[in-house]
């Protein structure tokens, strides 16, 4: 019971009151999309998460686009996609077998792979 109290004592040490028009919970990909336009479309945006870790099962390790299809689909995960590409191209080169697989169609019937870092990385800069 003690560390119980002394945990809810540390984490009402740094909450804070934050005024927005938004809060969106969860920095999933869906959530970072959300926040990321309301903010583009000039909301100001608080977006809350459960842990340090933003892009949830993309950073978490799935590696791979959820999806079959390989075209255009919304401009933030358009955005997102292409970052990954441009991240891997410029770290590795157009011949390295990592920008190649991160190519959608190129690594089989996948949307293109990646590493969770990367997608950590794009994620936050969005």
């Amino acid at each position: 019971m003690r560390s119980l109290f002394v945990t809810f004592l540390l984490a009402a040490s740094v909450l804070r009151a934050e005024e927005a028009d938004l809060c969106v919970y969860e920095a999933t990909p869906g959530g970072i999309a959300m926040a990321v336009r309301a903010a583009r479309e000039g909301l100001s945006v608080v977006l809350v998460n459960h842990n340090a870790h933003l892009g949830g099962i993309l950073s978490s390790g799935l590696g791979v686009w959820d999806t079959l299809w390989e075209g255009r689909r919304a401009p933030i995960y358009d955005e997102a996609r292409q970052a990954v590409y441009d991240h891997y191209r410029t770290t590795y080169g157009e011949e390295s077998p990592q920008y190649r697989n991160a190519l959608p169609g190129k690594s089989g019937h996948t949307n293109g792979k990646f590493e969770a870092r990367v997608a950590e990385m794009v994620l936050t800069r969005l």
